[in-house]
């Protein structure tokens, strides 16, 4: 049976399409900085309780901010949907001596060893 790619609609906001979760998200995030869609999504949400038109000079730019955030927004619940399938696996520590800087291993696993060591002077 065939698989059906889900379009995440990319062509209009990011000038290509893409068919990947990953690169969609990426490119939301190339499209603009967070700071435009917070500032973009405060100013509607204030218009919109005021009544008044959005930035009526440039519709145009409301529109492709809509198709922006609803791509997003379908990307995000399809990887909410596929993490349930993934596994992770644990990582192992890491057995290099230079995480450990000055304390030996047995003052890294239990810090209190070392605070006892620091504050009360005895070794």
């Amino acid at each position: 049976m065939k698989k059906n790619k889900i379009s995440f609609e990319t062509r209009f906001w990011a000038g290509f399409e893409t068919t990947n979760l990953f690169e969609t998200v990426e490119a939301f995030f190339d499209y603009a900085h967070l700071d435009y869609y917070k500032q973009t999504l405060s100013e509607g949400v204030i218009y919109s309780y005021k009544g008044k038109i959005y930035r009526r000079d440039n519709l145009s730019q409301i529109f492709v901010f809509y198709l922006a955030i609803r791509s997003f927004l379908k990307v995000c619940f399809l990887l909410r949907a596929k993490s349930k399938k993934w596994k992770v696996k644990e990582s192992e520590k890491n057995k290099s001596v230079l995480h450990l800087a000055s304390l030996s291993k047995e003052e890294y696993e239990n810090p209190l060893l070392y605070l006892k060591k620091h504050f009360t002077g005895k070794p």
